[in-house]
């Protein structure tokens, strides 16, 4: 350990910024650029400790994960660092000692691949178990750990934290009272819902969660700390991808307060929310219309662009193809805005919009005409000669339907 010395001396004038959302100071960036790629996790440790000026630093600062290269690991030791790790996590050694060794863990796990171990089922077990029997001391280095072995997705790690209940811990990391932890908390929850990691035996995360954090989720989005609203909000559309289970259907009213919410990146979370909401059944598109979801729908499409509008788009045919709610989208102007994008120019070039605006046209063909009729015969007159210019163009699998959209509108 003498090169701790030596990092001492240059760390002498450390401009630490408290913030726990900050860039990184001059000093992490010596730490995280010059010192992990020569130290290995136990002098990571040991550093920890004797370095005042690292130890002054705030323990949810000095977890977060960075992306950095580190040197290959030393497989051979592997087992016995992980073994003292463990040991040391299960001790009855202070909060502070247990969240350096968490903090330890974490750089271990952000260093290597579960598959390179080499008894993988040995190592999981004793980890998760690790993190979660020691639970009182839920801190950002108990989340980002947590966090890094959900990113890992492995059938046999997933198993094994769904043995030793990860879940009591999730639901206590994402309760806590730090605005850090919390974002931390929400990111694991989206990477085991986006990974179909199951972590109860025999259930799924949703049905396991739902009950306790649903709620607490919502609020954070409602009135959390400004960085986590955005990402309570794509916990959710994790969650929905990953389950589709019925008890979602209470955050459809909220969702849709998010599409119209001041800030852009919450309209953004929520609109993509909404899709994967909705591609659970048709119980969640009717529950959506019933809350006012289209008039939202169709006046963000005219105002927003790009991925977003997509995702605005997205929903709106998932509505269309519901018979029971066409007319209903007709009432609140959906041909207007589709004859309208059909001469917008960036719809000449994306195949994934012609396809929607085309099913959507032709789904209410009796209204579509009729509206169509309504435009101006400028308006008409562009929108044919992009639907021409559509149908003619080879290996375009929208060709056909502008076929049969300029026959019902001609």
């Amino acid at each position: 350990m003498d090169k701790i010395p030596r990092l001492t001396a240059q760390m002498q004038h450390p401009n630490v910024i408290t913030d726990a959302w900050a860039t990184k100071s001059p000093c992490e960036q010596i730490l995280f650029e010059h010192v992990l790629t020569f130290f290995d996790v136990l002098e990571l440790t040991a550093l920890a400790g004797a370095n005042r000026y690292f130890h002054q630093m705030q323990w949810p600062r000095s977890a977060i994960l960075y992306d950095f290269d580190s040197r290959p690991l030393d497989l051979e030791s592997l087992d016995s660092k992980l073994e003292r790790l463990g040991e040391r996590l299960r001790s009855a050694a202070s909060e502070e000692e247990r969240c350096r060794t968490a903090w330890a863990l974490t750089v271990l796990l952000n260093s290597c691949y579960l598959g390179e171990w080499g008894d993988g089922g040995k190592l999981a077990r004793m980890l998760a178990s690790a993190l979660v029997i020691p639970a009182p001391w839920a801190s950002m280095s108990t989340a980002c750990a947590i966090a890094q072995l959900l990113r890992c997705s492995d059938t046999t790690l997933n198993n094994l934290l769904a043995e030793v209940g990860v879940t009591e811990v999730l639901v206590q990391l994402v309760q806590h009272t730090s605005a850090p932890v919390q974002q931390v908390a929400l990111k694991a929850i989206a990477y085991a819902a986006n990974a179909g990691i199951c972590l109860e035996v025999g259930d799924s995360l949703i049905s396991r969660l739902a009950t306790d954090l649903i709620p607490t989720i919502i609020s954070i989005a409602r009135w959390g700390a400004y960085p986590n609203q955005p990402e309570a909000v794509k916990a959710i559309e994790a969650l929905a991808a990953g389950s589709g289970d019925d008890q979602l259907k209470v955050v459809i009213p909220d969702v849709l307060e998010f599409l119209v919410h001041e800030r852009a990146e919450m309209k953004k979370a929520a609109a993509t929310a909404l899709v994967h909401l909705m591609l659970i059944g048709e119980d969640f598109v009717i529950k959506a219309c019933e809350h006012g979801c289209l008039p939202k729908l169709v006046d963000g499409c005219w105002r927003s662009t790009g991925f977003h509008q997509e995702m605005l788009l997205m929903c709106l045919e998932l509505i269309t193809m519901r018979e029971a709610c066409q007319q209903m989208a007709v009432q609140h102007g959906i041909l207007e805005l589709l004859f309208q994008r059909l001469q917008d120019g960036n719809v000449m070039m994306d195949r994934d919009r012609q396809r929607r605006i085309f099913y959507m046209l032709l789904a209410v063909p009796t209204d579509a005409r009729t509206a169509f009729l309504q435009e101006s015969q400028r308006r008409r007159a562009s929108a044919i000669r992009h639907m021409t210019w559509i149908a003619r163009q080879r290996g375009n699998p929208n060709s056909a339907s502008a076929e049969e959209l300029l026959e019902l509108l001609g």
